[in-house]
């Protein structure tokens, strides 16, 4: 029976050196049956820990408290970047109106909390409160871009640090 998993860098991954066993397999269906028994955040930890309940690669590494960053945005390939550009954008202390002047509303904006379910959520509901976007700056941490392809994910990402760096440079230069 075909079913959706998704691949996602595992616990304390090297994204330099990531080989299969450094990713986290994951059945969507299980991730998203989660939603149900979330008991909100001061229970971030356990939800960690079912993460387990939804391997679907046995020999695949541990998922991280990242996982629900990657699952609920309905996207078949995301990047979670930590850019320089974008990072200083996000932890600017106006971040937030710089980034939704500079990219017209193509960016989403959250500010920063603990990575982990909650924030997974945040982002599910940031995409369906903002149709279009591209991407999510994380205020304080970094970015979110997708795209249905790899390579459409990676040009997306490309195109928003660029947009990032040219205004850096024209405004601190």
């Amino acid at each position: 029976k075909d079913t959706e998993v998704m691949w996602v860098k595992g616990s304390g991954g090297d994204l330099g050196t990531l080989k299969k066993s450094g990713l986290a397999a994951l059945y969507m269906n299980r991730l998203n049956n989660l939603k149900k028994v979330y008991r909100g955040l001061e229970f971030e930890d356990e939800m960690v820990e079912l993460y387990n309940y939804c391997i679907f690669d046995l020999n695949s590494n541990a998922p991280s408290i990242d996982t629900a960053l990657h699952a609920f945005l309905p996207f078949k390939h995301i990047d979670h970047l930590h850019p320089d550009a974008a990072i200083a954008i996000a932890a600017a202390k106006d971040g937030e109106r710089i980034t939704q002047e500079l990219f017209e509303g193509e960016l989403a904006w959250l500010p920063w909390q603990r990575p982990g379910f909650d924030l997974g959520l945040k982002l599910e509901k940031a995409v369906q409160e903002n149709p279009g976007v591209r991407g999510i700056m994380l205020g304080g941490h970094g970015l979110f871009t997708w795209g249905d392809t790899s390579y459409e994910s990676y040009i997306n990402s490309l195109e928003v640090i660029e947009k990032a760096s040219i205004y850096l440079e024209q405004s601190y230069g």
